[in-house]
């Protein structure tokens, strides 16, 4: 469906190149910058190492590696998931936590190190 009669889409410019010039004209401290550049990715699929984009205290999206699997030891995590006979059922799977709040060099204890949902944007891998 199109707005008006006559109406034709523009395709001067790629999306790409239009995010990244919509981006350098944002003030230094709104501009996303790197993200841009991310990739989606199952969190089913992230590896020690990956840097996975996470939105940070102070409103900012920073980037953090995983460091490890597992569950916090309070809180745990849960998934739900479909079984055989088409009813839910709860699980806690080990997910990927990042080393940004640790406690003497333990990043798994708390759970805003975890990478929750289904999808993570990360930086690409080399």
């Amino acid at each position: 469906m199109l707005p008006w009669e006559g109406f034709t889409e523009q395709r001067k410019y790629g999306l790409d190149e239009m995010l990244r010039a919509f981006d350098g004209a944002m003030p230094e401290g709104e501009r996303l910058g790197e993200f841009l550049d991310s990739v989606e990715v199952p969190v089913s699929e992230l590896q020690v190492g990956d840097e996975v984009w996470m939105f940070a205290v102070g409103d900012a999206w920073k980037t953090y590696p995983v460091v490890g699997f597992g569950q916090p030891e309070s809180s745990r995590i849960a998934a739900a998931v479909d079984t055989p006979d088409g009813k839910t059922d709860v699980t806690y799977p080990d997910l990927p936590y990042v080393a940004t709040h640790d406690h003497g060099g333990n990043f798994s204890w708390n759970a805003n190190n975890y990478v929750h949902g289904d999808t993570a944007r990360i930086r690409p891998r080399k």
